[in-house]
């Protein structure tokens, strides 16, 4: 009988306190996503998608954990979810996105609602109106929708409005899964700084295990759908880089360029389509390697 090989994906979390005060009481509940169900109705060579940005309570620990009160993406008549609803497509698809602003203050800004490969974009939606998108796919590879919201502080990270846009080759059958890492930030009155860093909307240790069989091959889509640089580390095992990609464009590379690692580095916005295979027994983590985004404050390392 084949060796079962669990391994989790993982961000941790340096986590969090009370809502920020700028941010009104929420209406709704964010549902973690797993990105496994495509968003929207596909009927033969076209998508219809109807999406809100709403404000919702979001625990990225245990549903009982810390709350945060925050902007975030939705099917209409679906919970809110982090990160945004999966669009995905094969390859020939026309998408036509709606999207409302539900929000009383803030206009958001669009981007990545293109055809593929594509220059920038960005449509604005006041509050309380709805726009209507409607472009082809393009180019298959690994990309990312984001919303803007309003006029965001510097100092501050609200990028929890942004989700995966993956088109597939025509024909292919999806037999991969897709992380989405988001980040929310803000100062505190002290001098500090609260955030909350997350795979598929949790933190660690309450992201998803998986588990995988000795000498199977896994293929993963990653989107840092943060600002940040997040050093990518696999333990136990090498895994192969296979695209490279961001909100507008996707790169696969040959055969002779695709590269075996164990740490890859992916910048702010930047996606990556990645293949690996346990090799022994084990538990193994899949996380940034920067230290102080795997331990809470305080922890002692080492």
């Amino acid at each position: 009988m084949p060796s079962r090989a669990p391994a989790a994906a993982l961000l941790s979390a340096l986590l969090l306190t009370a809502p920020h005060a700028d941010i009104a009481r929420a209406v709704d509940v964010v549902v973690p996503n797993d990105n496994t169900v495509p968003a929207g109705t596909l009927r033969n060579d076209t998508l219809v998608v109807r999406l809100e940005v709403r404000r919702a309570e979001w625990r990225p620990e245990a549903a009982d954990g810390p709350a945060l009160q925050v902007e975030a993406l939705a099917e209409e008549g679906k919970p809110a979810q982090i990160p945004g609803p999966l669009l995905r497509v094969p390859e020939g698809t026309t998408v036509v996105a709606t999207v409302t602003n539900r929000l009383a203050d803030s206009t958001v800004i669009l981007r990545g609602f293109v055809s593929r490969p594509s220059p920038r974009d960005s449509v604005a939606i006041r509050p309380g109106e709805s726009r209507t998108v409607t472009f082809l796919a393009g180019t298959p590879g690994t990309y990312l929708y984001r919303v803007r919201i309003g006029v965001i502080a510097p100092d501050t990270e609200r990028d929890l409005t942004a989700g995966a846009f993956v088109v597939d080759p025509r024909g292919t059958r999806a037999l991969d899964r897709v992380f989405v890492m988001n980040i929310w930030g803000s100062p505190t009155p002290g001098g500090g700084y609260n955030n909350a860093l997350a795979i598929n909307g949790r933190s660690w240790p309450h992201t998803e295990m998986l588990s995988a069989t000795v000498g199977d091959t896994l293929h993963w889509r990653v989107v840092n759908a943060s600002i940040r640089s997040h050093p990518m580390h696999l333990h136990g095992a090498y895994f192969r880089v296979a695209s490279k990609g961001h909100i507008w464009v996707d790169t696969t590379f040959t055969p002779d360029r695709q590269r075996d690692v164990v740490t890859e580095s992916m910048l702010g916005g930047q996606t990556m389509r990645m293949s690996w295979a346990p090799v022994e027994p084990g538990r193994w983590v899949f996380h940034c390697h920067l230290m102080f985004h795997v331990v809470a404050p305080g922890a002692r390392v080492g």
